[in-house]
């Protein structure tokens, strides 16, 4: 008696972390890009998805360390919005240097 299977592939989680975002991501992700240290709302609005679902997303990716997250400053009453930003890996530390600082193998102007 034989027995129909179905086999699938198992994604190897140590090359296969990164998934495609969706198109409503894709949409967000621009939002953010031209719009940084927006509320949640402004991006949904300029993204052109629900408001209800951009904080989901950014949530999540704040979570993954793709955005950062700034605390609203309290202005009366209500609760204040939190602003987002994409998380940038581009700034120099203190061992990179900047464009102006010159590296080992730049000649200096001495």
């Amino acid at each position: 008696m034989s027995t129909n299977r179905t086999l699938r592939a198992v994604p190897n989680s140590a090359t296969d972390t990164a998934k495609p975002r969706t198109e409503t991501e894709e949409k967000l992700w621009q939002a953010l890009r031209d719009n940084p240290g927006s509320t949640a709302t402004a991006l949904s609005t300029a993204a052109g998805i629900g408001k209800s679902t951009a904080p989901k997303i950014l949530a999540r990716w704040e979570k993954d360390g793709l955005v950062t997250r700034t605390a609203g400053i309290a202005d009366g009453g209500s609760r204040p919005a939190d602003r987002w930003s994409i998380t940038t890996d581009d700034q120099p530390t203190d061992d990179q240097p900047t464009d102006d600082q010159p590296t080992d193998d730049q000649p200096t102007d001495d």
